[in-house]
């Protein structure tokens, strides 16, 4: 039975969210579920060394732009008409 030790992908994944979802090379970012089956694996001593390695491929979180504003709710309670 293998060593199901999550403690380590808390560590994992306060590290990753600084982070993007897409990588250096245009593809997506699977970090926080290569970790977390790392973990599920039995290879919780395996997460950071492994996050080590691939942080040079992530990206950083893109910075929201100023331009954009929450959207107001539509309260408004018409009923839908079918044609």
């Amino acid at each position: 039975m293998p060593n199901l030790d999550y403690a380590p992908l808390d560590e994992a994944l306060a590290l990753i969210a600084n982070y993007g979802p897409e990588l250096d090379n245009g593809n997506f970012n699977h970090a926080p579920m290569v970790c977390e089956a790392l973990c599920a694996l039995g290879r919780p001593e395996a997460v950071m060394p492994w996050l080590g390695r691939y942080e040079a491929r992530m990206m950083p979180r893109p910075r929201s732009s100023n331009n954009s504003k929450p959207r107001k709710p539509n309260n408004s309670r018409r009923p839908i008409r079918m044609a």
